[in-house]
């Protein structure tokens, strides 16, 4: 358990938890539906029949007491422990065009710029605004492969980037070696 939670690098879990939630509001999952998953998933993760707080209605609440649940709270060491209060808080955001290292910084988690980013260097190995793009097309990509029919604007909803698309197509190509309609393409012909 301690090195599902130290291997960062390795941890996949937080993309995997985020796509659940694209795909159950791409699929208008009722929230009594998305309550029912999130219990199941902490059932899977905990082994134990935790009742999920029926309280807890938006999409964000329910990622955010997720993260809690399944890491935060399993987590000693306060300084990784806030590495993970960070990680989430890009996860929380990262369907606005607003995400940036200045205002999850300044608006979010009002520390300053500079630490924030060296802070986060320390735990990712990686600059804030390379793992926030990698991530961002990584969704993009697997939502592309859930749904061959969903809409590349829609795809571009759940990962903030500009609704023009451009950005998109350049940074999808350099990261994945195709463009976004390329890519589907490929995926409708395997």
């Amino acid at each position: 358990c301690e090195y599902f939670f130290n291997d960062i690098q390795n941890t996949n879990f937080i993309l995997e938890l985020y796509l659940v939630f694209c795909k159950m509001q791409h699929q208008n999952y009722t929230v009594a539906h998305k309550q029912k998953i999130c219990q199941g998933i902490l059932r899977i993760l905990q082994g134990e029949n935790k009742i999920f707080p029926k309280s807890i209605r938006e999409d964000q609440q329910m990622f955010s007491y997720m993260i809690d649940e399944i890491i935060i709270k399993k987590i000693d060491d306060k300084e990784l422990q806030q590495f993970w209060k960070v990680k989430k808080e890009i996860w929380l955001h990262l369907s606005s065009q607003k995400l940036s290292i200045k205002y999850l910084a300044r608006e979010v988690l009002y520390m300053n710029e500079d630490y924030l980013g060296r802070f986060f260097h320390k735990f990712q190995q990686t600059k804030f605004s390379t793992y926030v793009l990698e991530q961002r097309i990584e969704v993009a990509r697997r939502l592309f492969e859930y749904d061959l029919d969903m809409k590349v604007n829609e795809v571009v909803d759940m990962v903030g980037f500009p609704q023009d698309g451009q950005y998109f197509s350049r940074a999808f190509k350099k990261q994945v070696g195709v463009t976004p309609s390329e890519y589907r393409s490929k995926m409708m012909d395997s």
